[in-house]
């Protein structure tokens, strides 16, 4: 069963009432409804619109997925979620940027380091930045 609201009401009150008129019904719901279970949830899982980015450059420069998909993520997202109204942001066939780093045991012994030192550096030094430039023109 899907209830939809009118816009401009609050979904955190509507699902309160929701919720409580479906345990209000649950007892009389078929003992195989019950063992699927009922969930009153807030978002819809249909989607309402969608945007395809290409990689269309003028200069035939090569923009790989990853790095669509790494600007879509450090540029967009955050600002597409705050507009009233959406639930949330997927991307299909994305790639998440990746950097791969091997361990030498020896070298860490010998520093008297382990990977979890390596790994807290790592974060602790972390930054998404988007890419372009610094500086003058």
């Amino acid at each position: 069963i899907t209830v939809m609201f009118n816009s401009g009401t609050d979904g955190d009150i509507n699902q309160v009432n929701v919720q409580n008129r479906v345990s209000l019904a649950e007892p009389r719901l078929p003992s195989e409804v019950k063992q699927s279970g009922v969930v009153v949830d807030k978002a819809s899982t249909s989607t309402l619109l969608v945007y395809n980015f290409t990689n269309e450059d003028p200069n035939k420069i090569d923009y790989s997925v990853e790095t669509i998909s790494g600007y879509l993520d450090q540029n967009l997202t955050d600002s597409i979620k705050r507009v009233t109204g959406v639930g949330s942001v997927t991307y299909y066939g994305n790639r998440e940027l990746a950097i791969r780093i091997w361990l030498d045991p020896n070298k860490l012994a010998a520093m008297e380091l382990t990977s979890s030192d390596v790994v807290n550096a790592i974060r602790s030094q972390n930054r998404l930045v988007p890419s372009g430039k610094v500086g003058g023109a």
